[in-house]
């Protein structure tokens, strides 16, 4: 199975392929932009026991995750402020069994994503 872990902006997308519509980015396999696959870069995907920050910054028009066992912070652009405005978040699991916890950022965290962009 697999995981994507992002942002969408559409409201009602279709559901069996959701991390492809025009307004989803994130992380699976591949970086995702605009639904569309990216070259994966020292990204390799998810694995069992990872832990992320993420961080979608309207004036930088950018969605930033901070992956701890990596040690590293991927970055996918976004077109413009408004899509930054007007995310949700997005999840995908397509394993049986997975799960994925999702908290509020602790005071931290923003400082993991500023050392390491």
């Amino acid at each position: 199975g697999w995981v994507y872990v992002g942002i969408i902006g559409n409201v009602a997308p279709d559901a069996a392929e959701s991390f492809r519509d025009a307004t989803s980015y994130g992380w699976a396999f591949n970086p995702v932009k605009q639904g569309q696959a990216l070259a994966a870069g020292y990204w390799r995907g998810w694995e069992e026991g990872d832990d992320a920050i993420f961080q979608i910054d309207a004036t930088a028009t950018v969605l930033r995750m901070f992956h701890q066992r990596l040690g590293a912070t991927f970055t996918v652009d976004l077109p413009d402020a408004a899509t930054a405005q007007k995310a949700r978040l997005h999840l995908i699991v397509h394993a049986r069994g997975t799960q994925i916890d999702v908290c509020a950022a602790a005071d931290g965290d923003a400082r993991m994503l500023e050392e390491h962009v």
